[in-house]
């Protein structure tokens, strides 16, 4: 990754994107897309500076970065005079490692009842509403477990293995079922159809 004995674990990474004009003092070559990385570049010499990894559109964190922050700087400027009017600089938390897949959960099955005709298979799930998936709720989970984001990629992929006919999914958001459930359902063959909670019913607001 350009990185050198120079830059040991905690050295924070500074991806940067702007323009052809923005001004630099950083060593190494930008077309390589990373700065420095010797032993002579300031920027790694001490754990606690910078050091400039990428100057591309799109960076995707590896495994060069575990345990690493990360901070990018975006720059726009003027077609017609160079002139800078916008900077953001935006920084990370420590980059984490990829986590291994969960493993395969054996669901609880109900009996097939007696009798012939057509078989099918229905699985319900409580998928766990985001604005319940709190810290405050699941003190032992690590907050990135939490993330909906995370949860959903691997909602699907269960519910995918499984290879059920019907689904019935409980705690989903109006918000999650149109941006996010929807599509992916649909794409793995299936339709569907949204039914908020009815309080009259069930006592209560919430999503279903």
């Amino acid at each position: 990754s350009g990185m050198s004995s120079y830059n040991p674990p905690g050295t924070p990474r500074e991806i940067s994107v702007d323009g052809p004009n923005t001004p630099r003092n950083i060593g190494g070559d930008p077309s390589q897309g990373y700065g420095g990385g010797g032993g002579s570049n300031e920027y790694g010499a001490q754990s606690h500076e910078w050091v400039e990894i990428s100057r591309a559109e799109l960076y995707i964190p590896h495994a060069d970065d575990v345990g690493r922050k990360l901070k990018l700087e975006a720059a726009a400027y003027s077609v017609e005079s160079g002139e800078l009017l916008m900077h953001r600089v935006v920084k990370t938390d420590l980059v984490l490692s990829r986590t291994p897949d969960p493993e395969k959960r054996n669901l609880v099955t109900a009996k097939s009842a007696a009798g012939g005709g057509a078989r099918f298979r229905i699985v319900t799930y409580n998928i766990l509403a985001e604005i319940y998936a709190t810290q405050q709720q699941y003190p032992y989970a690590d907050l990135w477990s939490l993330s909906w984001d995370f949860r959903f990629q691997n909602i699907i992929r269960e519910i995918v293995d499984v290879g059920p006919d019907i689904v019935c999914l409980q705690e989903v958001q109006a918000d999650h079922y149109e941006s996010h459930l929807y599509n992916a359902m649909h794409e793995a063959g299936f339709e569907g159809v949204y039914k908020q909670k009815n309080s009259a019913v069930h006592g209560d607001d919430g999503q279903s």
